[in-house]
């Protein structure tokens, strides 16, 4: 077996049993899932936590670096701005099941440590991306002026990550896709006048 198999194979295993497991996730699962020996570990990582730590990031930059291609695209703000929440949300529906592993790689990422500042350099580069395509929503009137475009990335992001965590405990009442769908036509209806509502007819 070659390193690069050998290597591929315990981030494999690693995102595998945290789906299963969590972080408790052991040397022995991990090696087991892997098929490989205990000492693969500290050969190709140094540690079970360092091996996490790498297999969370993946998982964190699979699900996040599309959503920021699309968001540096160019083109129309409101079209990039929609595909990419889409995008990242039909991501989410249709891999439910690794909602575990991304919400893992979540909360590692809260924690001090080299993980943390890769982990947080990604996340920062999507939501600037979501800023300043906010910025020009709003500067287009898309957007109602009185929104925040830092705090409006803000939570979409925040919004992401719950609908994630939302599918993992209710799937089958969560749909990631309609989300985004509501949450676009929210900010929409949000920057158009109000209409007045018609008095109720008059009885007869």
């Amino acid at each position: 077996m070659r390193q690069t198999d050998t290597r591929e194979r315990l981030l494999a295993a690693a995102r595998a049993t945290v789906r299963e497991h969590g972080l408790a996730s052991t040397s022995r699962d991990i090696t087991a899932a892997a098929g490989v020996n205990l000492a693969a570990i500290t050969y190709h990582f140094g540690s079970k936590d360092e091996l996490l730590a790498a297999a969370l990031f993946e998982e964190l930059h699979r699900r996040l670096s599309p959503t920021l291609e699309l968001l540096t695209s160019g083109g129309d703000p409101i079209t990039t701005t929609v595909t990419a929440i889409e995008a990242l949300t039909t991501d989410f529906e249709a891999n439910r099941k690794d909602a575990p592993v991304y919400l893992e790689a979540l909360l590692l990422a809260s924690r001090p440590g080299p993980f943390a500042n890769s982990a947080r350099k990604l996340i920062r580069s999507v939501q600037k991306r979501l800023r300043l395509q906010i910025e020009a929503l709003v500067a287009d009137g898309f957007a109602p002026s009185w929104t925040d475009p830092e705090a409006m990335a803000t939570l979409f992001i925040a919004l992401a990550n719950g609908v994630a965590l939302q599918a993992s405990i209710d799937p089958r009442r969560c749909s990631p896709r309609a989300v985004a769908v509501q949450l676009a036509g929210l900010l929409a209806s949000a920057g158009q006048p109000s209409t007045p509502r018609q008095a109720p007819a008059a009885a007869t």
